[in-house]
């Protein structure tokens, strides 16, 4: 972090994006951000919260992250903060709005730039019909004596519909599609999803629905893989219906790229991984999404439904309406 100090400094501070990443997978959308923006490596810098995550770009960081009483990593993050002086920066890019490290730093700035959340998965989605809580301003008030939030812009793929003042910035994928040839085995793969564990649907639906995939597909051997918001608890009753769990800590989208071979399918629900993977890639497997009933939604349910709509685009996914 020195050297990078020294040179900033050098340069006269001349960083003017700054990306917030605290997953694998959100590398997908940092890199749509940079081919739409035209952004030069010279000009972005990339923070991680979480270490061994591809490095993109010349400018890159890795920080613990923290919660709000994480004082010792929080104090490490400040001081950063204090070295730099980002008197150029434009745009601040952050995949989960509402966690200490994006307030606090958005906070530490406070104005002058705009704010964009990148789509990465249900969470996000989820933020277009929530504001702001309590919680959120009690932390910009701790963290820097102020309560003013920003004004997010959504930067997605998808066309949702969102509250002014926030916007919708909406990018095409820039992908080339390459075709990825493997070995194929007879499991099925089931991409697991938050939406259970963030009170979206309930935990009883989800489970039902579960049951009625391993009814419906027989004697196959169907692999779950967890979202990592899932419990032990969660998952010793997905196990119990007869799933295998595997690779809880494993972003699915790079252990089906890196893996050595294919399942012959793939079942999801409310994720955009199947989507972002057949846009990107070729492959000879069967891409099953769960179509959630609407009325199952305890909260947004008008707006998954939008979601939905943009992925029945896709011919290379296969639509299921779940009981």
């Amino acid at each position: 972090m020195k050297d990078l100090i020294v040179k900033e400094n050098q340069r006269g501070c001349s960083i003017k994006y700054v990306f917030l990443i605290f997953n694998d997978h959100q590398i997908l959308q940092v890199n749509e951000a940079i081919s739409y923006f035209n952004l030069l490596a010279e000009d972005f810098l990339i923070i991680s919260f979480k270490p061994n995550i591809e490095k993109v770009g010349i400018n890159f960081l890795v920080f613990e992250n923290f919660s709000f009483w994480d004082f010792k990593n929080r104090n490490v993050f400040k001081k950063f903060c204090a070295h730099f002086n980002f008197q150029n920066l434009k745009a601040v890019f952050t995949a989960q709005i509402y966690c200490d490290a994006s307030l606090y730093f958005i906070g530490y700035w406070k104005k002058g730039f705009d704010v964009y959340l990148m789509d990465e998965g249900t969470a996000s989605f989820n933020f277009i019909h929530n504001s702001f809580q309590a919680k959120h301003f009690f932390k910009m008030f701790v963290y820097h004596k102020s309560i003013t939030l920003p004004t997010i812009n959504f930067f997605s793929q998808f066309d949702l519909k969102i509250s002014s003042p926030s916007r919708i910035v909406r990018y095409n994928n820039s992908y080339v599609r390459n075709k990825l040839c493997k070995q194929m085995c007879d499991e099925i793969w089931v991409i697991g999803t938050s939406l259970a564990q963030l009170g979206i649907i309930s935990v009883e639906y989800y489970l039902t629905v579960l049951s009625s995939i391993r009814t419906r597909l027989g004697f196959a051997k169907l692999v779950y893989f967890p979202h990592p918001k899932e419990s032990d608890f969660f998952l010793d009753k997905v196990e119990y219906l007869g799933f295998e769990i595997r690779f809880k800590n494993v972003p699915f989208e790079k252990f089906i790229i890196e893996g050595s071979f294919f399942p012959k399918r793939v079942v999801s629900f409310l994720t955009s991984t199947p989507f972002f993977l057949t846009q990107k890639f070729i492959m000879d497997v069967e891409f099953d999404v769960y179509i959630l009933r609407e009325n199952k939604f305890l909260k947004n349910g008008s707006v998954y439904q939008e979601i939905y709509k943009t992925y029945k685009k896709s011919k290379d996914l296969n639509f299921i309406v779940c009981p």
